[in-house]
């Protein structure tokens, strides 16, 4: 009896730092920035200057491999690489994904002629919507792209390589991992509350597979990837499906520490993200400051990739911190200026952040569950604001 106690608290105890493990992940993607401690530094704007800079920190911080790249109307794009990291290595984008994913879904909505604040219930016909709880009440793009529909499941952990991956409608419905980890997608949060869902980004995934007739990855390749430039990234999952993507992968080596490789250590190698939408995009930093260019161009009205409906759209606040798909940063008088987002897949960590006064852009990659965030928040904020 006592060694039957004793197992079961083990077994408590495992679940409960798993759980404190997948929490952290998310607290990661949705909090606010380190102290810019870097400004003074990254002052020094010559290459060899910036580069050993970053190559100190991300020592410092333990993160193996980095890509980085700065944007401004000066200078189109200077990428800073570490590790095994170079201009075309990939490496997972985490939650970057949904400005990316919620481009395209609102650009298939125009071209299809769905408005955003239409209820989009009867155009997902491969999950029934209505039957979800909470799913009797209108659902919109807006809504589910700007987290304020109610939706659940705050973020998802991946599958292990080699592992069948479900659908897009068995990951809202009946996703196959205990229903502590990723329960199925429910529409019963509070209707215009901001509570942030990697849940109903895929259900918007959905919509869009629905609706179009094709795979997200395929939709998003031929209306945004393409279009915008972004020729070395992939929506493909798992990324053995695209052979020349799966050449240029960075793998993460992340120890069993809450937050970095959940829900286990990995050893060179990755999860995978069928809620693509929410975290399934492999990007490299360059690709990834192409599209928020595109994006603050459409916004202000000059020449695009991007449809200026769908810029103004995303950046456009919703709640007091967000649009679609981007989080927003506004001045005292409530205009926004600028708009970013922040990421974290097991064993990856990414920031980007677009000044709309400046116009610079900055975009942080890594391979590191540990100390990637604080290396992005401290690496995007110095370079955000130097002159």
């Amino acid at each position: 009896m006592k060694r039957w106690i004793i197992g079961s608290l083990g077994l408590l105890l495992a679940v409960v730092i798993g759980l404190a493990a997948f929490l952290a992940l998310n607290w990661a993607e949705t909090t606010g920035q380190a102290d810019p401690s870097a400004s003074d530094v990254l002052a020094d704007s010559t290459p060899p200057g910036r580069a050993a800079y970053l190559a100190g920190r991300a020592g410092h911080h333990g993160v193996p491999s980095y890509s980085v790249t700065l944007s401004d109307p000066t200078r189109p794009g200077v990428s800073y690489h570490g590790g095994e990291a170079s201009d075309d290595a990939l490496f997972q984008s985490a939650s970057l994904s949904k400005a990316v994913a919620a481009a395209g879904i609102l650009t298939l909505a125009a071209h299809e002629g769905v408005d955003i604040d239409a209820d989009i219930r009867d155009h997902v016909t491969s999950v029934d919507i209505r039957a979800l709880p909470g799913g009797d009440r209108p659902v919109s793009l807006r809504a589910l792209l700007s987290h304020t529909a109610g939706a659940t499941v705050s973020g998802y952990p991946g599958y292990r390589r080699g592992k069948a991956l479900p659908d897009t409608a068995t990951v809202i419905t009946d996703p196959p991992r205990p229903s502590f980890v990723t329960p199925p997608v429910t529409l019963s949060g509070p209707k215009g509350d901001y509570a942030y869902s990697g849940g109903g980004y895929t259900i918007a995934q959905l919509f869009a597979e629905d609706v179009s007739g094709q795979p997200f990855d395929a939709l998003m390749r031929d209306l945004i990837l393409d279009p915008v430039g972004m020729d070395s990234s992939t929506f493909a999952q798992p990324v053995e499906a695209d052979p020349d993507a799966l050449a240029r992968v960075v793998g993460t080596t992340s120890p069993r520490v809450i937050g970095a490789g959940i829900f286990a250590p990995l050893d060179d190698s990755w999860h995978d993200y069928p809620a693509q939408a929410a975290a399934g995009l492999w990007a490299t930093s360059a690709d990834y400051v192409r599209f928020a260019r595109a994006v603050m161009d459409a916004g202000a009205g000059r020449d695009s990739s991007v449809e200026a409906s769908v810029a103004r759209a995303m950046l456009t606040p919703v709640s007091e911190t967000y649009g679609l798909g981007v989080s927003l940063t506004r001045d005292a008088d409530g205009a926004v200026t600028r708009f970013g987002h922040s990421g974290a897949n097991s064993g990856y960590r990414a920031l980007f952040e677009a000044d709309l006064r400046t116009q610079r852009i900055v975009v942080s990659l890594n391979n590191s569950g540990s100390g990637g965030h604080a290396f992005n928040a401290e690496v995007v904020n110095g370079l955000i604001d130097v002159p």
